[in-house]
């Protein structure tokens, strides 16, 4: 995967691989750029409930949000919980 900045088109993917995202109900993946150099970040967004979008974030820096058990409310409408092993997960409320 060369692109960064870019949604990846689920049926670039390998088979296995779109199957378990359909199993989980990933509906879009996207990679950046990270901070730390020659990182990418993947994020992907998962479509489990109708009242908010959730995102797991998984990038090679090993930020403060992603240490197992963090947890921060970053305004009315984001909550952060850090999962550990550089990934974190991301709750956005605000459906607009």
């Amino acid at each position: 995967m060369n692109r960064v900045g870019y949604f990846v088109n689920k049926n670039d993917l390998n088979k296995d691989v779109r199957n378990i995202l359909d199993k989980l109900n990933i509906t879009g993946i996207s990679t950046s750029s990270s901070d730390c150099k020659g990182v990418v970040q993947f994020q992907l967004e998962a479509n489990w409930t109708t009242k908010e979008h959730i995102y797991f974030t998984k990038d090679g820096c090993d930020y403060e949000q992603t240490a197992k058990g963090y947890y921060k409310q970053t305004s009315d409408y984001i909550e952060v919980y850090g999962l550990g092993d550089n990934w974190l997960m991301w709750v956005d409320y605000d459906l607009l």
